[in-house]
Order: structure tokens, then C-alpha cells, then sequence
């Protein structure tokens, strides 16, 4: 449903993103230059700089390849909630898909004819499919790492927030114990004082207990609800004094 989609939206965005091209690009353009560094000393600076640019464009096509379908993978992974052995399965097969489709997309950019080419040198192909499928698996395993970290962070932070309403909850019980325990003493101790009055003083007596039967009146709704209110606890207050 749209909760699925959005979830599977969110972690394709988490992997193809701006900051993830800019990794794979500078990624390829270092990978590139190591490997025509060599070249600088029999090489005109010109043309060694046009031999990199073409390389890294080349370069940059399996790189973007693969972080697309690795951005795919995660997409699914999530929304079909798959374990982390099966998303990482999916996440090399997907890897071995993008880097064998990059290597005729590659020799169609440049324009060359892909069979010719294979058929020459049949090592590019078994080259570029190797590095990066190993390349794509390693980066799915650390995207798969990050993902895996980021709930277990989730749901060690629901367990706290649990744990805090458990313990409010505990604090509200012995509240309500303390309070069971509090309200006969007062009651006891108020009876007492009415009927030691209504034999010395009868009007403070009678007095007292009006009081005491407004301050029950407020009070006992009071025992069965969470909450109260200003007017209600005035009223207590009134009568309790």
C-alpha cells in the first residue's frame, strides 16, 4: 500500500543521493588516476588529462549502474522486509546484473562494437564483472550494516520509552496505594474529633461533620478518575480546612 511505497521511497533515497554520486564519481576518478599515473611520465599532460576524462566517464558508467540497482535492491529489501541473508544474496545478484549490463553500455558509449570487442578481449569483460560485482556486494554490506544499526538504535529507543511509561505507571500505583493507606487514617482520626466535639462542643461537632460530608462528596469521585481539576481541588481544599 502508500505505507509500503513511502518506506520503500525512503530507502531508495537513503542510497541514491546526491552524497552517494558524488562518492561513486570521486571513487572512479581516484580509481583512474592510480591507474594512469604511471602514464604521466611518457605522456603529453594533455592528452594524459583526456585519456583520464574518458576513463573516469567510463568508469563512472558502471559506478552509477550499480548504485542504482543497489538502491533498488534496498527499495525491495524494506518493503518486503526480507532478512538480512536474502537482502544480501539479492544485493550480490543485483551487483553481478549491473556490472555485467554496464560493460556493453560502456563499449556503446565509447562506440565500440560490443562482439568485436569481447571477442578480442574477452579479459575486459571477466575484469570489470569481477571488480565490480565485488564492489557493489561490498557496498551493499555496508549499506545493510548502516540499515541494521539504524533499527537496532529504533528499537532499543522504543524499549526505553517502555520502560519509562512502565516506571510512570509503577510511580502513579504507589501513589494510589499511598493514598488508600493515607485516607482511613484521615477518616478515622476526623470521626474521632467529630464525636469527642458532639460531646464537649455539639455546634463545632456538627460543624466538622458538614465539613467532612463535603469534603467526601468531592473526594470520592475524585478516587475513581486520573485527573481533577482547579475548581474540584479548591472545594478539597475548603472543606479539608
Amino acid at each position: 500500500g502508500g505505507a509500503s511505497l513511502a518506506v520503500a521511497r525512503t530507502a531508495f533515497t537513503r542510497v541514491w543521493n546526491l552524497r552517494s554520486i558524488a562518492i561513486v564519481f570521486y571513487f572512479c576518478l581516484l580509481l583512474m588516476i592510480a591507474r594512469f599515473v604511471t602514464a604521466l611520465h611518457y605522456e603529453p599532460l594533455d592528452a594524459w588529462a583526456f585519456d583520464l576524462v574518458r576513463a573516469v566517464r567510463q568508469t563512472l558508467i558502471s559506478g552509477l549502474l550499480l548504485l542504482l540497482a543497489l538502491a533498488l535492491t534496498e527499495a525491495f529489501a524494506v518493503a518486503k522486509a526480507l532478512s538480512p541473508r536474502r537482502a544480501l544474496a539479492l544485493g550480490v545478484l543485483t551487483s553481478a546484473t549491473a556490472a555485467a549490463i554496464s560493460v556493453p553500455t560502456r563499449l556503446v558509449v565509447a562506440g565500440f562494437p560490443i562482439v568485436q570487442w569481447l571477442g578480442e578481449y574477452p579479459g575486459f569483460f571477466a575484469s570489470t564483472f569481477t571488480l565490480w560485482t565485488a564492489i557493489g556486494t561490498l557496498a551493499y554490506w555496508f549499506f545493510s550494516s548502516i540499515r541494521a544499526d539504524q533499527e537496532a538504535r529504533c528499537r532499543l529507543a522504543d524499549a526505553e520509552c517502555r520502560q519509562q511509561a512502565l516506571q510512570a505507571q509503577m510511580c502513579e500505583a504507589q501513589l494510589t496505594a499511598l493514598q488508600a493507606q493515607i485516607e482511613p487514617h484521615f477518616l478515622f482520626n476526623t470521626l474521632a474529633n467529630v464525636k469527642r466535639l458532639y460531646e464537649t462542643a455539639p455546634d463545632q461537632g456538627r460543624e466538622m461533620l458538614s465539613s467532612l460530608i463535603n469534603y467526601l462528596r468531592a473526594a470520592l469521585p475524585a478516587m475513581r478518575e486520573s485527573g481533577s481539576t482547579l475548581g474540584r481541588e479548591l472545594e478539597l481544599a475548603r472543606s479539608f480546612l
